[in-house]
C-alpha cells in the first residue's frame, strides 16, 4: 500500500481549507450526539433506574409517606367517620388475611376518585361510591388499590418523577435526604397518572384477589364501563389517573373468561354495601 502525500504548496492549501471546511460541521454532529445521549440517560436510563432503585429502598418509609399524606388538614376536615368505619368493615370481610396496615379513609367529595398511599391508606371519595350499584364493584376498586400498594406502584412513579435527587441520595446513603425528597413531593399521589404497564399489572392482580375470595370480577368490569360512559361529559379524575380504555375493558374480559370464577354469594358484604349506600344517598 502506498500513501501520496503532495508537495505541491497549492495542493497542500486546498487540503487544509476542505479540512477546515468539515471540522465545525463535525464538531457539531458530535456535540448534537453527547447532547442527545445525556438527555436519553436522564429521561430514560435514570427513571428507569430510580424506578428500580425502590427496592432497595424498605417498605419504613413508605409507612412515613403514607402518614406525612393522610396526616395533613385537608384530610382529617373532609373524613366521613361513618362511612369509614363501614367500608374498613367491608374490606375486612372480603379480604380478612390482608395485613392490618390496609386501612379506608371515606372523604366528603363529590369528585370521583379513589387512590392508595405508599402505607396501604386507601382513600375513597363519596363521589365513586354514588355511582356504584353492586357490592362487587365496590370490591373491584378495593382490589385495585391494594394491588398497587402490594407491587409500590405510586413510590415507582413518585422514584420516576425525582429520579435524579433519588439516585443522588441513594448513592451519598443519605436516608435523612432520601426522606425529604419523598415528603416534599408526597402530595403528586393523589394525581399519579399510572403507565399501562402498571395499571394491567394491578387489574390482573386485582381480578386474581377477587378470584381468591369468589367475588364475581364482572364489578370491576361494570365500574369501568361506567366510567368510560362518562368520558365525553365530564372525564371523573379517577379516570385521569387510572385511564379507563376500551382495550383494557377487553383484556379484563379475556381473563375473566379463560379464568372462570366460582362466584359466591356473599350476602353479609352484600348487606354492608347497601348499608354504605343508604348512608351516600342521604
Amino acid at each position: 500500500m502506498h500513501f501520496f502525500i503532495s508537495t505541491n504548496p497549492v495542493l497542500k492549501r486546498i487540503g487544509i481549507i476542505a479540512f477546515c471546511t468539515r471540522a465545525p460541521a463535525f464538531h457539531l454532529l458530535l456535540a448534537a450526539s453527547v447532547l442527545s445521549l445525556c438527555a436519553a440517560i436522564y429521561f430514560f436510563v435514570i427513571p428507569f433506574l430510580a424506578e428500580k432503585a425502590v427496592d432497595l429502598i424498605p417498605r419504613s418509609v413508605d409507612d412515613q409517606i403514607g402518614q406525612t399524606v393522610s396526616e395533613s388538614p385537608d384530610f382529617a376536615d373532609n373524613e366521613d367517620s361513618t362511612l369509614s368505619v363501614q367500608l374498613n368493615s367491608f374490606l375486612h370481610v372480603m379480604a380478612p388475611e390482608l395485613d392490618s396496615r390496609y386501612h379506608i379513609t371515606v372523604m366528603n367529595d363529590d369528585i370521583v376518585n379513589a387512590f392508595a398511599l405508599p402505607d396501604g391508606s386507601i382513600i375513597i371519595n363519596t363521589g365513586i361510591l354514588k355511582k356504584m350499584n353492586r357490592f362487587e364493584e365496590l370490591a373491584g376498586v378495593l382490589s385495585h388499590e391494594i394491588s398497587h400498594v402490594e407491587h409500590r406502584h405510586g413510590m415507582r412513579l413518585l422514584s420516576r418523577n425525582v429520579s435524579g435527587y433519588l439516585l443522588l441520595t441513594l448513592v451519598l446513603n443519605d436516608v435523612n435526604g432520601l426522606m425529604t425528597v419523598f415528603i416534599d413531593n408526597a402530595h403528586q399521589f393523589h394525581t399519579l397518572s399510572y403507565s399501562r404497564k402498571f395499571e394491567k399489572e394491578a387489574d390482573l392482580s386485582g381480578l386474581t384477589l377477587l378470584r381468591n375470595h369468589n367475588i364475581n370480577p364482572q364489578g370491576m368490569i361494570d365500574l369501568f364501563k361506567m366510567l368510560e360512559k362518562e368520558h365525553d361529559i365530564d372525564i371523573p379524575e379517577w379516570m385521569s389517573s387510572h385511564p379507563v380504555s376500551k382495550e383494557r375493558i377487553q383484556y379484563l374480559q379475556k381473563q375473566i373468561k379463560e379464568h372462570p370464577v366460582k362466584v359466591k354469594e356473599h350476602q353479609q358484604l352484600k348487606t354492608q354495601f347497601d348499608n354504605i349506600k343508604n348512608i351516600v344517598s342521604e
